[in-house]
């Protein structure tokens, strides 16, 4: 994510892969240092990410429906309905599907 959002606010910019393992490096040691030395901000990381997952949730839902309110499907079709488009069997397909959530 961090190179893409480099990438798109410098179109010159030519993302190598060894800038995305510095930036995995990096990563690591500041969860390294956190978790080592800065015990006592765990409980502050920890909030501090259920707020922004609460955050992210609401964005997503509001914006959803904000996109598709002309064009609301039924709940039969939501609920009821399975179209499988991918050429797997339909258990198998639905298998696959629930690997999303997990």
């Amino acid at each position: 994510m961090i190179l893409g959002i480099i990438s798109l606010a410098d179109p010159s910019y030519e993302p190598h892969r060894w800038h995305q393992f510095l930036i995995y490096i990096a990563f690591n040691v500041i969860a390294f240092l956190i978790n080592a030395y800065l015990t006592r901000l765990l409980p502050l990381v920890t909030q501090s990410a259920l707020y922004w997952s609460i955050a992210g949730w609401l964005i997503i839902s509001i914006t959803v429906l904000a996109c598709a309110s002309p064009d609301y499907q039924t709940g039969h079709t939501v609920y009821g309905e399975f179209l499988n488009e991918t050429g797997w069997p339909d258990g198998l397909a639905w298998l696959l599907g629930l690997l999303q959530g997990m």
